[in-house]
């Protein structure tokens, strides 16, 4: 679930300079579903000094009633961004 700052800015440079990208194809820099309860759960688990600061919510609840996760397909992001590498 982390992010190595050198792949966000070379995904910045990327989106400079690659051919493929001056389409006006945008490539989502996500790996996997987040959302504001998994963002507080993982706060309060990891840092517990922030208990108080982060509201608790339903930790169970990972997403608010009705809606659902839509699937990422991210093998052209990973097409694009694997060159150069």
């Amino acid at each position: 679930m982390y992010v190595d700052v050198r792949d966000v800015a070379r995904s910045h440079v990327d989106a400079l300079v690659n051919p493929v990208l001056e389409t006006g194809v945008y490539v989502p820099l996500i790996s996997e579903l987040i959302t504001l309860q998994l963002a507080v759960n993982i706060i309060r688990k990891h840092f517990p000094f922030l208990k108080e600061r982060a509201p608790k919510g339903k930790p169970s609840q990972i997403l608010p009633g009705g809606v659902h996760p839509t699937v990422w397909d991210m093998r052209a992001s990973l097409n694009v961004l694997s060159k150069g590498r």
